[in-house]
């Protein structure tokens, strides 16, 4: 019986620090303005331009085990946010390519809620032959490149 007592006040306390670090998560990544106001009607202009990209990404999907190479321009990713946009009207996407470094910013409006309105995400790139994560923000909270590679992996 006392180890039975112990193994349930030690996974009380696990529970209580998950649940305190899951809402110190949810204050920091919550904001109350959207990072990106952009509307769809302006980002699909350069929909001609997606047919080719969708066919690199499905090529890259059949040869994933292979290292990939996909040419991306601004108007393809803004294009393809816009259609995104249209289907979620939740969703809202940026992409500003540079040839050092690059952002591609999202903004997810959630239901209302007091904290807040939006969860705001920053993706840095760096100019690579890889993809090269040099910052992922979500909200007021930051993680470097390679966290954000092994979180991104996970998730997927």
């Amino acid at each position: 019986m006392h180890k039975a007592a112990r193994f349930l006040k030690i996974s009380i306390w696990i529970c209580i620090v998950l649940l305190v670090a899951f809402a110190c998560l949810l204050f920091f990544a919550i904001e109350k303005q959207p990072l990106v106001i952009a509307p769809s009607y302006q980002q699909v202009e350069s929909a001609d331009s997606l047919p080719a990209l969708l066919q690199q990404l499905k090529r890259s999907i059949r040869c994933s085990h292979r290292e990939q190479s996909i040419q991306l321009k601004a108007e393809q990713l803004n294009s393809l946010a816009g259609f995104l946009q249209r289907a979620k009207p939740a969703i809202k996407a940026q992409a500003n390519l540079d040839y050092q470094r690059s952002l591609l910013a999202i903004s997810y409006r959630l239901p209302n809620n007091p904290l807040g309105n939006f969860v705001n995400i920053r993706l840095w790139l760096h100019a690579d032959q890889k993809l090269n994560i040099g910052t992922l923000q979500m909200g007021q909270l930051s993680l470097p490149g390679e966290h954000a590679i092994g979180l991104l992996t996970w998730i997927v």
